[in-house]
């Protein structure tokens, strides 16, 4: 009777153990299987991207990086109200894109050659909030820094005005450079 008792428990601990490894095994599948991305919608997570943005690459859709493709821009782009705050944001974004450009190439580049569609978005809503139709396929990354000197749509930005002053100084860098 000991033996079928002492046969039992032993099962019935290999039977636990077996069930426990499939349970972990199978919460690992389940962790390990990628998250559908969750669409940002919101202007004000669109603008912090932003001002958080920190190039790293001379391609413009690399520079924006993964967490950019999860702003659904359509949406965020619907709401016409906060127009001002959405061109800002494109603005900072070209901005910083064409300061880390000028530090490492002491270059401007056409930003459409290497935007995938997600950052195409971005660009043609750039141009669309200026007006400036006639760079729909072409568009240096200065021409943000460049018209935003000549407009001053932006004056009262202390954050757009010390990116200005970043890129002047570059700028007047490269200049030192050529002479």
């Amino acid at each position: 009777m000991k033996k079928i008792l002492f046969i039992c428990l032993i099962s019935f601990l290999i039977g636990c153990a077996n069930q426990t490894e499939d349970i972990i095994n199978n919460e690992r599948i389940e962790d390990s299987q990628p998250q559908e991305a969750e669409e940002i919608l919101s202007v004000d997570s669109f603008l912090k991207f932003g001002y958080s943005f920190q190039p790293n690459s001379t391609s413009f859709s690399n520079s924006l990086g993964e967490d950019f493709n999860k702003f659904n821009l359509d949406s965020i782009f619907l709401d016409t109200s906060r127009n001002n705050d959405i061109n800002l944001t494109v603005n900072i974004i070209l901005f910083k894109q064409h300061h880390f450009l000028l530090q490492n190439t002491n270059q401007g580049y056409n930003l459409f050659s290497t935007a995938d569609s997600q950052s195409k978005k971005l660009l043609d809503k750039y141009i669309e909030l200026n007006n400036l139709f006639e760079y729909s396929k072409w568009l240096n990354s200065g021409l943000a820094y460049y018209h935003e000197k000549e407009e001053r749509n932006f004056q009262n930005n202390i954050y757009l005005d010390s990116l200005t002053n970043l890129i002047d100084a570059e700028a007047f860098r490269i200049e030192k450079l050529i002479d």
